[in-house]
């Protein structure tokens, strides 16, 4: 998927119809500054927060929460925000597949309209699970998991074929969705101890309270505390695949002061419980 570099991007599946892959290159990677490009069009999933700066098209923050859409051969460069680097999962399918599914009636060099868009939660746990599975087992069943990836691209391919989303009305000459990827960077790079107000944020970022939280929501579809409670439920998701006898360690981990806290915005968010998510994984057609 990823052309350079060495080793960092690795298939984990591949059919003629479907490729799943996994994408590490950490901050201490000489290219991790290098310029990169994808080979084909290709949907991320990001396990790490991380600047990404497409040629030609406004850097955005590529978080857990978002997925992004690349398409094929467009040069992109990256910025550090966590000493991870850029970790994410990826999905590619033929031309023709991808096209049918968002509705073009011919084949473009760049069917990606937007760079990136909100993760919904059911797409999210069924695509790591399918990771997982790759990941874990020696043999797949090849027609169950090329379902269980169409079913999750069908989700999420069409948020890419819709326009971007006009500006707000320019409040003294200020690029807002900029000012909103900083909020974002800011708010990962300080980890999810960290207690933030709206004012001490609208004053990193030179705006006032009222103008950060009303472009905050334009730009990223929600207001900042369903955002930040967004990011460490969809980095809980593979903590509770791997731990799910100790959900007080996994909401600690993430951020959260209680396990009944965790909870409730895991069920929120998600529309489960973290306790049922293995279950969930189980009764899904793709895996069993």
């Amino acid at each position: 998927m990823i052309t350079t570099p060495q080793d960092a991007s690795k298939t984990l599946f591949q059919s003629p119809t479907v490729e799943l892959g996994r994408f590490d290159l950490p901050v201490s990677a000489p290219r991790f500054a290098a310029v990169d490009a994808t080979r084909c069009h290709v949907v991320v999933f990001p396990r790490s927060s991380v600047w990404i700066c497409p040629e030609r098209e406004a850097a955005y923050v590529a978080h857990p929460a978002t997925v992004c859409f690349y398409n094929g051969r467009q040069p992109y460069s990256r910025r550090a925000i966590e000493a991870s680097g850029e970790c994410c999962d990826w999905l590619a399918v033929d031309d023709e597949t991808l096209h049918s599914m968002m509705g073009l009636t011919r084949i473009r060099p760049t069917p990606f309209r937007r760079t990136h868009a909100p993760m919904d939660g059911r797409s999210s746990i069924l695509q790591r699970a399918i990771v997982r599975q790759a990941l874990e087992e020696p043999e797949v069943d090849v027609l169950r998991v090329e379902q269980a990836c169409l079913d999750i691209l069908e989700q999420v391919v069409g948020l890419a074929a819709r326009p971007r989303l006009e500006r707000l009305s320019s409040m003294d000459r200020i690029d807002l969705s900029a000012a909103v990827e900083e909020t974002c960077a800011r708010l990962v790079a300080a980890g999810p101890q960290q207690q933030w107000s709206l004012s001490s944020l609208a004053a990193e970022v030179a705006l006032s309270p009222y103008q950060l939280s009303r472009a905050f929501r334009r730009f990223s579809g929600a207001s900042l505390p369903r955002w930040c409670a967004a990011i460490k439920v969809f980095k809980s998701i593979d903590l509770v695949f791997e731990r799910p006898g100790d959900l007080a360690a996994v909401a600690e981990a993430v951020g959260f002061a209680t396990n009944s806290s965790f909870t409730t915005c895991f069920r929120r968010i998600l529309g489960i419980p973290p306790s049922a998510i293995l279950r969930q994984m189980k009764s899904l057609p793709a895996l069993r």
